[in-house]
């Protein structure tokens, strides 16, 4: 007689400390990032590595929109995963695996906004299309990279 009780369908072992930080990591990120450009759009433009007064208000709107998307990017990768911890500490977390690829698909393209936009000669290279494009492109992997240890 064997003594391992057996999986239910639909059940998997409780995700591993790596991912949930991860996880915690991208999510907490996104929110800070996000409410950093709603509320300090210049300062956010001024990590992002452009000069803030050559931005127009209007500019300032679209990094403030932006900054809404994060946030709303990143709490719903929160929410997911505490919404699976009130749960039950060892379901399988679909919620959070289909937030963890929405995360992916935004940054995803993301990156392929900013191909496309250096392609046609609307964003020159240089040092901000390379900071842009490598946050883009660190993101992805560690949404990849959850996504594959939230298992």
């Amino acid at each position: 007689m064997s003594t391992t009780t057996p999986k239910s369908a639909g059940n998997s072992p409780s995700p591993s400390t790596i991912a949930k930080s991860l996880l915690t990591l991208v999510g907490s990120v996104r929110a800070v990032f996000g409410i950093g450009c709603l509320t300090v759009p210049s300062l956010a433009i001024q990590f992002i590595g452009l000069k803030p007064t050559s931005f127009s208000p209007e500019a300032s709107l679209i990094v403030r929109q932006f900054g809404v998307r994060e946030i709303v990017v990143g709490g719903f990768l929160l929410y997911a995963e505490r919404k699976r911890r009130a749960a039950s500490p060892t379901n399988g977390g679909d919620e959070v695996r289909r937030a963890i690829w929405w995360n992916v698909a935004t940054d995803a393209l993301d990156a392929v906004a900013l191909v496309i936009a250096y392609g046609v000669g609307s964003l020159q290279g240089g040092a901000v299309f390379n900071k842009m494009l490598g946050t883009a492109l660190v993101m992805v992997f560690l949404g990849v990279e959850t996504a594959v240890l939230y298992r």
